[in-house]
């Protein structure tokens, strides 16, 4: 037994190191987008972070920074909780799966059942180690790697518990498991979906285990002990960090946090979105993301051995029918019968297991489906989400890892069996080829995802932050949207320490009566009382309007801030009344405010003539010609003085779906200055500049460039740089740049009519009139184009050909007066 026990060390070890090595190559070196920002910087300040709170994280992130301080960046120390704690989780569950094997078939009876059984738990912690959403999780600053290894622990311990059944003390582990499931909760609440599958696993061993008060008794102390470490919330909220999301300072509000009131209440019956669509959509998509089709074929191999191999086979074999049907049925089909197929099948598994000597399957199986289709009914998503959201399921992906690594022991065993019979001698070569080729299966997935899961050197969400703040002016008031513009900004201001200068307020949380209070207390114009903060409601005015919390909030913050007292019907005034209210020529703003460029139009409407456009942000103008235009000067020095944009346009640098959304601000902002740029040398060359004008339209196709740089995918930057350069009279290079435009939108007519106008300006117009007719044959009603073609005409004199594109044009539509006055007059000259 300690040869045995050293092997499952040292294996255990080899596959903790293969994942730690992987994850900490990978890591992000500073904050990522999403939670990651929020996280650091609540560790780094002792913080609060968004309910149900996170104390454990929050301690053991603070802990870790002093630690660590071998690493100059604080993010990276927060960072490398993840590769850690993930990293022996895989170790876990390779640890699970033997037990789970020797568990189901018993022990290795010679060498090669040992190498096989061995083999087995490293395949299936593998294909888990780099599996898309779990190496995700893993390279980041978030809550799952720690959630993880806690649930898994308890597994772990409750295998633990049925392996020293009889001895003096084993009840004590049960003891240990209510600790650590009220600690986990602590941590994250995933952890607690084990509970239900242990009790279930406890109950079928040894029910009498848990007939002793004394075990319920001090076991609810210690859960309830280790919830104390919820305290935190209550001391550290009283001392008003930074970040102090709900301000759980009272008892009430404490419970407000843990139960998430903030959120929207769960509601099993009354479904958000079809089931089907909640089933494929937003789990069995997810879940398909992890496997590839070996992985997925041994995992469901392992499952139903797992569950056919035991003394009663009708059981198992009904169990089995039904589970794929349903499962079948609900994918192909999406049929409701399919969860009442599911449902029996997990009756018949039930009393199956309740005949079975072997308990394995009472532990894994159930935990299986609590952290999947469980899931699935408990969190009732609706649609759309607006984020993917496959990392609630990391829990499932887990125990379907463990029946990896028992589909793998069982084809194995199956080797063995067949090869035995013809040709023994060799069985041993094949199962350890098997064992290496489907080890080596998953460790492909290091190679075909490192790109994608590689943060090493992605600076780009520390550098969206910083830019937001750079871009106001000192003592600026920002107005957020989100998740994604908000994290990275609290992350620098509370971790790097720079700009704390600037107030920042998102509007997502400005619904809340406690994020107004704080914003009060941190110096922002706010001009009403608490009292009258709390009975702030969203409401529709008579005329029509819709105004949430957060769009009151906002309204009295510019009044406010421009020394105006409005009284809340002022507030909610139409668009125009208001801004004449607080637009006038006495506006003097006590400090600058902007909105991030993130910011919805729904919640700028009546502001929009008065928001000037300065990279990163629109800054309010009292001016009403602002009407969102860039401030050339402001926004040009942003952009080459005072951004970072590390990693931007870099290869190396993987930009997921959410980071490309993101980079289009860049590029907006790029493309706008380059438009102000244009309309400027326009204005100059009225003004018969002509040498300044060619230099402004040089600098704009400077700024296209870069937006297409940042944005290749985009084919605005493409047409807008064959435009000015065809306005510079470079047509080769505006051909190019348009024929490029056509081969991402073949059939869009303005494409084609640019393509015209440039062919006619550089004296091709046999080329400009067949661009000039593709387009108006793509969309027959594309009015510019006729207009075009007409003037084409017009300018080659061609007045046959004009009259007919103008009744072309009548002909579908007849009321337009003024082709009609056209048409005749150019009959007249005829």
């Amino acid at each position: 037994m300690q040869k045995e026990t050293k092997i499952r060390l040292l294996t255990g070890l080899g596959v903790f190191l293969t994942a730690f090595i992987v994850y900490v190559k990978t890591m992000a070196a500073t904050t990522s987008f999403w939670d990651c920002g929020e996280f650091i910087a609540i560790s780094n300040i002792l913080g609060i972070p968004h309910p149900p709170g996170y104390p454990l994280y929050a301690v053991i992130g603070r802990t870790t920074i002093l630690m660590f301080r071998f690493l100059p960046e604080i993010a990276a120390r927060i960072n490398l909780l993840s590769p850690l704690f993930s990293a022996i989780t895989v170790a876990f569950v390779y640890l699970l799966t033997v037990k789970l094997i020797v568990l189901w078939r018993g022990e290795p009876k010679d060498d090669l059942e040992r190498l096989m059984l061995h083999l087995s738990g490293a395949v299936g912690a593998i294909f888990l180690a780099f599996a898309p959403t779990w190496w995700d999780n893993s390279v980041e600053a978030e809550v799952y790697g720690l959630a993880m290894f806690t649930l898994t622990l308890t597994v772990w311990l409750a295998m633990r518990w049925r392996d020293n059944m009889g001895q003096v003390g084993n009840r004590k582990v049960i003891l240990l498991l209510a600790f650590l499931f009220g600690l986990g909760w602590a941590s994250h609440m995933a952890t607690l979906l084990a509970a239900l599958p242990i009790l279930i696993f406890i109950l079928l061993i040894d029910w009498k285990a848990l007939m002793d008060w004394k075990i319920w008794l001090i076991g609810a102390a210690l859960f309830f002990l280790a919830l104390t470490i919820n305290a935190y919330l209550l001391v550290r909220s009283n001392l008003n960090p930074g970040i102090n999301e709900c301000a759980p300072k009272d008892w009430e509000s404490l419970m407000y946090v843990l139960q998430r009131k903030q959120y929207e209440p769960f509601n099993f019956f009354q479904r958000k979105a079809d089931f089907m669509y909640q089933f494929n959509h937003m789990y069995f998509r997810y879940f398909k993301w992890q496997f590839n089709v070996v992985s997925m074929a041994l995992g469901i191999f392992g499952a139903l051995m797992h569950l056919w191999e035991g003394e009663d086979k009708k059981l198992s074999t009904a169990a089995l029918i039904l589970l794929v049907g349903g499962i079948l049925l609900g994918v192909f089909q999406g049929s409701p019968l399919a969860a009442i197929l599911i449902a029996l099948a997990v009756v018949f598994g039930f009393f199956h297991l309740l005949k079975r000597k072997d308990k394995s399957f009472s532990i894994v199986g159930p935990a299986f489906l609590v952290t999947g289709l469980g899931l699935v009914v408990y969190l009732n998503m609706g649609n759309p989400q607006p984020r993917d959201r496959d990392y609630i399921y990391a829990p499932c992906y887990l125990f379907f890892a463990v029946w990896i690594g028992m589909g793998t022991w069982r084809l194995m065993r199956l080797v063995r069996e067949v090869m035995t019979k013809q040709a023994k001698e060799w069985s041993r070569y094949a199962i350890i080829a098997l064992g290496v080729i489907l080890l080596a299966v998953g460790l492909y997935n290091v190679k075909r995802y490192y790109h994608e899961k590689d943060r090493s050197n992605n600076w780009i969400p520390s550098d969206y932050g910083y830019n937001i703040l750079q871009s106001a002016l000192p003592g600026g008031i920002v107005f957020t949207n989100g998740d994604n513009d908000t994290f990275p900004v609290w992350f620098v201001q509370e971790v790097l320490r720079v700009r704390k200068d600037v107030r920042i307020v998102n509007l997502s949380l400005g619904n809340t009566n406690w994020y107004l209070k704080q914003m009060k207390q941190n110096g922002v114009a706010l001009d009403i009382s608490d009292y009258q903060i709390d009975q702030l409601q969203p409401l529709r005015t008579p005329d029509g309007q819709i105004f949430k919390v957060s769009d009151i909030a906002v309204r009295l913050i510019i009044a406010a801030n421009a020394g105006k007292k409005l009284s809340f019907a002022q507030a909610l005034a139409p668009p125009k009344e208001f801004a004449a209210l607080v637009f006038g020529k006495d506006y003097q703003e006590k400090h600058p405010i902007y909105f991030a460029a993130t910011v919805s139009d729904d919640n700028l409407t009546g502001l929009e003539n008065y928001l000037s456009f300065e990279g990163m942000l629109y800054r309010i103008l009292p001016d009403s010609a602002a009407k969102k235009q860039p401030n050339i000067q402001v926004t040009r020095n942003n952009l080459n003085q005072v951004y970072r944009m590390r990693g931007l346009t870099d290869p190396k640098v993987f930009k997921d779906e959410n980071t490309q959304r993101l980079l289009g601000n860049y590029a907006v902002t790029y493309w706008n200055l380059g438009m102000a740029l244009r309309r400027q040398a326009d204005q100059t060359r009225q003004n018969n500049r002509l040498q300044q004008a060619k230099e402004l339209r040089l600098q704009a196709v400077q700024q296209f460039e870069q937006a297409h740089n940042i944005m290749p995918e985009e084919s605005a930057g493409l047409n807008w740089l064959g435009v000015t350069y065809a306005e510079l009279g470079e047509f080769a290079k505006a051909l190019g740049y348009f024929r490029k435009v056509m081969q991402k939108d073949p059939a869009n007519p303005y494409i084609l009519m640019q393509l015209g106008m440039s062919f006619q300006q550089a004296g091709m117009p046999d080329s400009a009139e067949y661009y000039y007719m593709k387009g108006i044959q793509i969309n027959p009603n594309f009015g510019e184009g006729y207009g075009r073609l007409y003037t084409f005409y017009l300018t080659r004199k061609d007045t046959a050909k004009a009259i007919a594109i103008l009744e072309q044009w009548l002909a579908r539509n007849p009321s337009d007066a003024n082709a009609r006055s056209e048409l005749n007059k150019l009959k007249k000259t005829r």
